[in-house]
C-alpha cells in the first residue's frame, strides 16, 4: 500500500497526459482517430522514460545487500509493476476510450470561443511571459536554482533528522529483564514482580502483561520474539499517549541504572517497538577469534570503553556469564549392587533440577504438563 501511494502520481498522470494531448488536438480541429493516434506517438515515449527514472530511482533500496532489502524489495518491485502497467494502460487503451468517449463537436464548439490558439487565453498569457523571462535571464536563474540546491542539501543535514526505520509511533513499550546466566525461573519471576509493582504505581501506564522464561507471542510484524530461557522475563507495557511513553521510557532507564535502584544485578533494555526489520541495540560490535578467553577479555574492554562514553547507555554483550556446571561419575560397582544404572541417576537428577513431565492435565482443548522439580 505505501509503494502504491509513492507511484500515486505517475499511475494518475500518464493517462491525464493522453487524455489533455487528445482533447487539444481535437480541439483545433483534428478528428479523432488522428487525435489519438498523436497522442501515443507524442506521449508514449517521454512518458516511458519517467516510469523507467522512477522505476530506477527505487533500485538501491530493492537490491541492497542487507536485511532491510527484505522489507524494501516490495517497494521496488510495486512501483516498477504498478508504474509500467499504467503506462502501458496510458498509451494503449486510454487512447481507444478517448476514441469512444470524446466528442469532437463539442470540442470544436468550446475552442471556438477562444479562436484559433487554445493557449491564447489569460492564464497561458502569464505563464508565456515567465518562461520567456526566465529564458531571457537563464543565467540568473541558473545560479538561483543551484543555490536553492545548495540551501535545500545544507537545511536537510541541519535540521532534518535521519533514521531509515524509526521507531514505531505506537504506544506500547517493551522492557526485556535478563538475570545472570543459571538462573532460575523462580529468580526470574521474583524479579519480573518487582517490575510489575513498579508498573502498578505508574500513572502512565494505562496495562501491562509480563511472561517469565520467555517473550511475548508475535502481535506486531517486525517484533523479535524471544526463545524461551529460564533466565529472561518481558514486560509489555501499554502507555496512555505517546507523551506518557516516552515520559516512561526516560524514567524506567533512570530506575534501572541507578545504584540505588535495586536492579544493578540485572540486565535491563527498556524498548519501543521497530518498524523494519528489528534492530534492538543501535549500536552494535561483534568480537570474533579462535580463542575463548581472549574473545571474552576483547568483549569486556569494548564494553567498558562503551560505558565510558556519556553518548551510550544501556550496554551490555550477548555472551552471558559461565554457568558452573557439576559432572557426575557414577560408581557403577554400587549403582549395579543398588539396582540402578547410569541413566535412572541421570534422570533423577534432570527431575530435581531442571524438572521431569510426569504426565500431562487436560483443560479444555489445552494439554498442560504436570512437572517434577526440586523446591531449591
Amino acid at each position: 500500500l505505501g509503494a502504491l501511494v509513492i507511484a500515486l502520481g505517475l499511475l494518475v498522470d500518464d493517462a491525464i497526459i493522453a487524455v489533455e494531448m487528445m482533447v487539444v488536438k481535437m480541439e483545433q480541429g483534428w478528428d479523432r482517430f488522428k487525435a489519438a493516434t498523436f497522442a501515443y506517438t507524442s506521449t508514449a515515449f517521454p512518458m516511458l522514460t519517467g516510469t523507467l527514472v522512477t522505476a530506477a530511482a527505487f533500485t538501491p533500496v530493492g537490491f541492497s545487500k542487507s536485511a532491510a532489502s527484505e522489507y524494501t524489495f516490495s517497494i521496488f518491485a510495486v512501483v516498477s509493476i504498478a508504474l509500467g502497467v499504467s503506462w502501458l494502460v496510458a498509451v494503449v487503451f486510454t487512447p481507444y476510450l478517448g476514441y469512444k468517449l470524446l466528442d469532437p463537436a463539442k470540442l470544436v464548439s468550446l475552442a471556438q470561443k477562444h479562436g484559433e490558439d487554445i493557449y491564447n487565453t489569460p492564464f497561458y498569457r502569464r505563464f508565456r511571459a515567465t518562461v520567456t523571462g526566465c529564458l531571457r535571464h537563464r543565467w540568473k536563474v541558473i545560479i538561483a536554482t543551484v543555490l536553492l540546491f545548495v540551501l535545500s542539501i545544507v537545511a536537510f543535514n541541519k535540521g532534518v533528522q535521519k533514521q531509515f526505520f524509526p521507531s514505531s509511533s505506537r504506544l506500547e513499550l517493551l522492557v526485556d529483564l535478563w538475570l545472570p546466566q543459571g538462573a532460575s525461573l523462580v529468580a526470574t519471576e521474583h524479579e519480573v514482580k518487582r517490575v510489575e509493582q513498579l508498573l502498578a504505581k505508574d500513572a502512565n501506564v494505562s496495562s501491562f502483561t509480563c511472561y517469565i522464561g520467555n517473550g511475548t507471542p508475535r502481535f506486531f510484524l517486525s517484533l523479535d520474539v524471544k526463545l524461551f530461557s529460564d533466565n529472561f522475563g518481558q514486560c509489555v507495557i501499554m502507555t496512555r499517549d505517546f507523551a506518557a511513553r516516552e515520559d516512561l521510557k526516560h524514567r524506567l532507564e533512570q530506575i534501572f541504572t541507578s545504584a540505588t535502584g535495586g536492579y544493578s544485578h540485572l540486565h535491563p533494555h527498556v524498548s519501543r517497538l521497530e518498524n523494519g526489520p528489528p534492530v534492538g541495540y543501535p549500536v552494535q560490535f561483534r568480537v570474533s577469534g579462535a580463542d575463548v578467553e581472549q574473545v571474552r577479555g576483547i568483549a569486556e574492554q569494548v564494553s567498558a570503553l562503551m560505558r565510558a562514553n556519556p553518548h551510550l547507555q544501556d550496554v551490555s554483550y550477548d555472551w552471558n556469564e559461565k554457568v558452573k556446571s557439576v559432572r557426575v561419575e557414577v560408581d557403577q560397582d554400587k549403582a549395579r549392587a543398588l539396582g540402578t544404572s547410569s541413566r535412572e541417576v541421570a534422570q533423577a537428577l534432570q527431575g530435581w533440577l531442571n524438572g521431569i513431565a510426569l504426565t500431562q492435565y487436560r483443560e479444555g482443548d489445552q494439554l498442560i504438563d504436570i512437572v517434577f522439580r526440586g523446591q531449591k
